[in-house]
């Protein structure tokens, strides 16, 4: 009587074509950020860590001594930058695009994770480039305006927007 052997497949490692797709599209994040570096900080951000270094030392938002004409969300979003420089001890402009990096990261992954429930049979190649092309809609920002409220907007509405459609 003989035993039949089953043969186990080794766990699918990552192909080759995923592998250089994963790190071009690391290269093109780097390259991104790499772009924002000697960029000088655009007016209305300067304002917004401004009247957010306001409202942590006691300013009154909306009220006799410091007049806003932004809505409230952008205002309370420009104090995280200015928390983070404090615990960091960095400038305000570098906590601001840390944050607004690490924003456009979880938002990706949020993303990507819906895509994932909706598409479980998809690929990781998939899966790469569908972080690539929401990270590139995140980014596609001049970057004097990095850091924007509309950018904002799309990092925080583009989860949900794809959780609805897919």
């Amino acid at each position: 009587m003989e035993i039949e052997r089953s043969e186990r497949k080794a766990p699918s490692s990552v192909s080759l074509g995923t592998l250089v797709v994963l790190i071009g599209a690391a290269f093109g994040c780097l390259y991104q950020v790499m772009l924002l570096l000697p960029v000088p900080l655009g007016h209305d951000q300067s304002w917004y860590l401004y009247a957010a270094q306001q409202i942590l030392s006691g300013v009154t938002l909306y009220g006799p001594h410091l007049s806003e004409t932004n809505p409230p969300l952008i205002m309370w979003l420009s104090v995280i930058p200015i928390l983070v420089a404090h615990a960091l001890r960095v400038s305000p402009v570098v906590a601001l695009r840390l944050v607004v990096i690490a924003l456009i990261l979880l938002s990706t992954i949020w993303s990507l994770r819906f895509l994932h429930r909706r598409h479980p049979a998809a690929g990781s190649v998939f899966l790469v480039l569908a972080a690539c092309a929401i990270s590139f809609v995140e980014f596609d920002i001049w970057p004097l305006d990095f850091g924007q409220r509309e950018q904002f907007l799309v990092i925080l509405v583009l989860p949900y927007i794809l959780a609805v459609t897919s």
